[in-house]
């Protein structure tokens, strides 16, 4: 279908050229192509048109590839004379562009009352009304669902497996759809690298005495002059010298062995 089209420039201002169209005609649609802005994909438009008995009308409009479509009601161009066009754009509540395009209505032969009209209105008022009514079947469907026992009565834990690591982590249902158990399948982590060396821990409590150890055992090879030796035997203390010398002035004293000197 052929569309009326003007190229719109939003950041910075001129003189538009002025559309004709004819009164109580709603079949040709204007298209807007914005020149100097890309507006984002999921933006939306509306468009209020003002017509010179001050009365407005609201509608929706088509964002394409950059050219923003409007699609004419009757209620739009129902007064002859001199209308405006106010296209908005809008992301997420907050208006990203907007511009009036001034129009130029033709007088009809056939008469047309002009009332107050919003389109825009009447669409969400029925989206609204398909919302609820959406809302109530499903609400309507989980009664019915429930009833028949279609839900879980019970969900439990089950036990947490480890697996290896760089396997993908998963839960599955072991028991049934009425009475859910999950089981849980956890990878292992990555070995992290080796810390560093701690420092030396304080020194630990002195250990219990050991047994007594087995009598020594000791060999005299050769004994100088003057010199002598002892060694246990059998838990007996022997004194070895040279049978060429005295045997050593050794004495018990208070229980003490002593080497006397000079005793006569």
């Amino acid at each position: 279908m052929e569309s009326i089209k003007r190229k719109i420039f939003v950041l910075r201002d001129y003189i538009k050229d002025v559309i004709e169209y004819p009164q109580g005609a709603d079949v040709v649609p204007i298209e807007f192509e914005i020149a100097d802005y890309d507006i984002p994909e999921n933006a939306t438009a509306m468009v209020c048109v003002e017509k010179p008995s001050k009365k407005g009308i609201y509608n929706t409009a088509v964002i394409e590839d950059n050219v923003i479509r409007v699609e004419p009601v009757k209620q739009m161009f129902a007064e002859k004379g001199e209308v405006s066009l106010q296209a908005e754009v809008q992301i997420n509540g907050k208006t990203l562009l907007t511009f009036i395009q001034p129009i130029k209505v033709s007088r009809s032969l056939i008469p047309i009352d002009s009332e107050n009209g919003s389109n825009l209105f009447d669409e969400l008022l029925k989206k609204t009304q398909a919302a609820i009514e959406e809302m109530e079947k499903t609400k309507e469907e989980i009664i019915k669902a429930a009833q028949e026992g279609k839900f879980s009565a019970t969900v439990q834990a089950g036990d947490t497996r480890t697996l290896p690591a760089g396997e993908n982590a998963r839960v599955t249902n072991t028991g049934t759809k009425k009475d859910a158990v999950f089981q849980f399948f956890i990878p292992r982590g990555a070995e992290g690298a080796i810390g560093p060396k701690g420092e030396q821990g304080i020194q630990g409590p002195t250990g219990p005495a050991g047994p007594p150890g087995k009598d020594g055992t000791a060999t005299v090879l050769d004994l100088k002059p003057g010199v002598f030796a002892m060694a246990v035997k059998a838990g007996h203390l022997f004194v070895i010298h040279n049978t060429t010398e005295p045997v050593p002035p050794l004495k018990i004293v208070n229980g003490r062995l002593k080497y006397i000197i000079g005793e006569g």
